[in-house]
């Protein structure tokens, strides 16, 4: 077994499959997939017909949860690129357009931004790296 450090943390490569179940946000993802999933079959009779909509909205919601976050650090990467006076009139920018940027991170997360930061989380991860949707106290990626 391989050990990495990164900000003092320490990770450890261990079996890939074992990573779904053990990982704190990772095994967190399963949950917040099995509520969007519930959510969506309210009204549902036909078993068929509820399984797809368990699927589907679970996925929609699972997605959302890996993909906002990766596209918001993609975002604050770019403000913090920019010159102090640029920043507070990129903040100022995200407010009037920060519904338009939720709805493109969204429909980005679902048709797979989502899926993607997962799969790299769960390679770091199984690889003994931290992966970017793990945050270090007081450090941002």
């Amino acid at each position: 077994m391989s050990a990495s450090t990164s900000s003092g943390l320490q990770y450890v490569a261990r079996s890939p499959f074992a990573i779904l179940v053990m990982d704190p946000s990772i095994a967190l993802s399963w949950i917040v997939f099995a509520i969007g999933g519930l959510l969506g079959i309210g009204g549902v009779r036909d078993t068929a017909e509820a399984l797809t909509t368990f699927v589907a909205t679970g996925y929609v919601v699972w997605s959302l949860y890996f993909g906002l976050a990766a596209f918001w650090r993609f975002v604050l990467a770019r403000f913090t690129a920019l010159p102090a006076m640029w920043r507070s009139v990129g903040c100022v920018s995200i407010v009037f357009f920060g519904w338009v940027s939720l709805l493109i991170a969204s429909v980005l997360s679902v048709l797979g931004l989502g899926l993607a930061e997962f799969l790299v989380g769960w390679y770091l991860l199984a690889h003994g790296h931290r992966p970017p949707f793990v945050a270090v106290a007081g450090k941002h990626p």
